[in-house]
């Protein structure tokens, strides 16, 4: 998925690239666009994830200035990956989700 501005709306699409990060569909697309339409405006919530997805559409969200809150590793279902990468995307702030 992508969002997009059309005019004065924002609207979300689905994204017809091909995958990235050998997972479809991959967050970072969704992310990147996120930054481009809402920039320091934006939030994102990552939770429990695969492999690289998510990093780099994190990065590009934090230039922009949006806030990253991002599971914590405890909670993670996945947390290893989620923690290998979270410390360079700049997290905002760790979440424990119960």
């Amino acid at each position: 998925m992508i969002v997009i501005r059309d005019g004065t709306q924002k609207r979300l699409l689905i994204n017809q690239e091909p995958p990235e990060n050998f997972v479809p569909p991959a967050v970072d697309p969704l992310f990147r666009s996120v930054a481009h339409v809402f920039g320091a405006g934006a939030l994102a919530v990552v939770l429990t994830g695969m492999g690289q997805d998510g990093r780099r559409g994190c990065q590009v969200l934090r230039e922009a200035g949006a806030q990253i809150l991002v599971q914590d590793e405890a909670t993670s279902v996945v947390g290893a990956c989620r923690a290998r990468w979270s410390a360079r995307a700049w997290p905002t702030a760790y979440c424990r989700c119960p």
